[in-house]
């Protein structure tokens, strides 16, 4: 008890007067002097300031409220019992709890002015640590601080001693250089900086300044406190998780507009290569040339690129070409005439022979294709059918197909009649490309206009075998009907033979189940025969054993006869 035993001074009960004062002030709607009038984080270093309060028994008094309040705040949670709150900590007066009322010339939200200006600093350059902290910057800040706080102590002609004193009793300059160090210097924001100016001129409260804390100010203090506190959390996790997730839309954006300027660019290269290769297929159009033999097309390009020897560009030829073909004979005989069936040759230079049909065979231009570092002349056959279906389908593989056939065997029979077999057999003549079956590849371009032609031919004939088989086709389409009343003939006395057999069938097993069953009476019979038998024979032999015995029986009464009669 002794401990929360507060001494009243004589002056408290002219404060006690201007406290019942002031409340009845504010009760009338007036503001009172000495009150909280700003926002309630003004609040926020009431906890941290609690070793600055010069009587112990006052803070273990405001310790014990702060703790109550703590555990009785969890049920508080209506709004209105919170202003009642606020309202009630405006109705105390100045002299009850530490002074907390703004500052209206500098625009502060002031707190605690209680203590004396060594612990003050600390507490300052505490705050100043923590909020480094909390910014995540590092560095040696507390011995920053000791050296600023002895520059400060300088400059306001401070010594030593006068360090523990109350700072109430400094002068206005003294308390302006202090709360310039605070502002300026430590940067702190308003809300936690200290109104070290007021009551400075006023005679009466210079020096020492015991304003104690009592219970119920200390309540409403803390509840107040744990209130804001309750409601700023959220709000600054709310308020991280926004700048997180604008800094991760911001580098998600930079990726992705990057990674679109990079398709872009490639798009357009893209876009620029295949102008440049569709400028030179339509050069290469202005140079073909063309023949007509039979319904079939004979094309010839001298020269070609070395990016069009691709079975891509060499079909997109045989299409302008047949296309081209078409309108000139529209023109002079009218009508619709089909597109005709293409056997391109394409010669061209650079790059070895056999390279991959997908890209250009040969370096850049001017660059070396064969061995010997000169350019290798190349030739390229590739023949298609256009709007090819499964009525009418391509032949030109399987011609190909035999042209290979065809010369291979030419050059195996060749070389095993000449000396020099293994020269002339290291090489194909003709090679089919194993990606695309519709182009083929020439070892000598100089026999290109006689493969040409050789094609041709066969597929000339072929065309006319696929002809033949269609007219049987057709033949047999009308000889169906007739076939089918046939085989449905067929097909009845298919059924009747089958019923026919299933009959004989059944009959056949019938008889067999017939036998079965006569097999088995007559072994059940001849079981029955041989078991009477053996009964006879058991008869027989029990009536030979009585004999017997009958015999031997007789044989004693003689032999007793004899011996009595003896």
């Amino acid at each position: 008890e002794e401990q929360f035993l507060l001494l009243v001074e004589p002056g408290e009960a002219e404060e006690v007067e201007a406290a019942a004062a002031a409340a009845a002030a504010a009760e009338a709607g007036s503001s009172s002097k000495g009150s909280h009038c700003g926002k309630p984080q003004a609040m926020l270093l009431a906890m941290a300031l609690r070793p600055l309060y010069p009587i112990e028994g006052s803070v273990c008094c405001f310790l014990a409220a702060v703790a109550a309040a703590a555990a009785l705040h969890l049920g508080c949670i209506d709004s209105e019992e919170h202003n009642d709150w606020v309202l009630s900590i405006r109705a105390v007066n100045v002299s009850s709890f530490p002074f907390v009322e703004d500052d209206a010339d500098a625009g502060l939200l002031p707190l605690l002015r209680t203590g004396c200006l060594a612990q003050s600093l600390q507490l300052s350059c505490d705050l100043f640590v923590r909020q480094q902290q909390q910014q995540q910057q590092k560095g040696p800040w507390r011995q920053q601080l000791q050296q600023l706080q002895n520059k400060l102590r300088v400059s306001c002609g401070i010594e030593c001693h006068a360090m523990q004193h109350h700072f109430s009793g400094l002068s206005a300059r003294q308390q302006q250089t202090v709360f310039n160090y605070l502002r300026q210097t430590l940067a702190l924001p308003d809300r936690l900086c200290i109104n070290w100016i007021r009551h400075t001129d006023d005679a009466k409260h210079r020096g020492s300044f015991s304003s104690v804390p009592s219970t119920d100010a200390a309540w409403l203090l803390a509840a107040v406190l744990s209130k804001w506190r309750n409601e700023e959390d959220p709000l600054l996790a709310a308020r991280r998780n926004a700048v997180d997730a604008l800094q991760l839309l911001k580098s998600l954006t930079t990726a992705s507009i990057t990674e679109k300027a990079a398709a872009l660019q490639q798009l357009q290269e893209g876009q620029r290569l295949l102008k440049w290769q569709l400028a030179q297929i339509f050069m290469q159009m202005d140079l073909l040339r063309s023949s007509t033999s039979q319904n079939l097309l004979l094309l010839t390009v001298r020269h070609c690129p070395p990016f069009a020897a691709c079975s891509f560009y060499l079909r997109l030829l045989c299409v302008l070409a047949a296309q081209q073909q078409q309108q000139q004979q529209q023109q002079l005989r009218g009508g619709a005439p089909e597109l005709l069936p293409c056997v391109l040759l394409c010669l061209t230079e650079g790059g070895p022979p056999g390279g991959p049909p997908g890209g250009p065979p040969g370096g850049p231009r001017g660059a070396p294709g064969g061995p010997q570092g000169g350019p290798q002349q190349q030739a390229f056959i590739y023949c298609c059918k256009l709007k090819a279906s499964s009525y009418s389908p391509d032949l030109f593989p399987e011609v190909l197909l035999a042209v290979e056939r065809l010369s291979s065997s030419s050059s195996s029979s060749s070389s095993s009649s000449s000396s020099s077999s293994s020269s002339s057999s290291s090489s194909k003549v003709v090679q089919r490309d194993p990606q695309d079956l519709n182009l083929l590849r020439l070892a000598v371009p100089r026999q290109g206009p006689d493969v040409q032609r050789l094609i041709a031919a066969l597929y000339l004939e072929a065309a006319r075998k696929q002809q033949d088989a269609a007219g049987d086709e057709d033949l047999l389409e009308e000889l169906l009907p007739s076939a089918a009343a046939a085989a449905a003939a067929a097909a009845e006395e298919e059924e009747e033979e089958d019923e026919e057999q299933q009959q004989h069938e059944q009959d056949s097993d019938e008889e067999a189940a017939a036998a079965a069953t006569e097999e088995e009476e007559e072994e059940e019979q001849q079981q029955q025969h041989e078991e009477d038998t053996d009964q006879e024979a058991a008869a027989e032999e029990a009536a030979a054993e009585a004999a017997a015995e009958a015999a031997a029986a007789a044989d004693s009464d003689t032999d007793s006869d004899a011996a009595a009669n003896a």
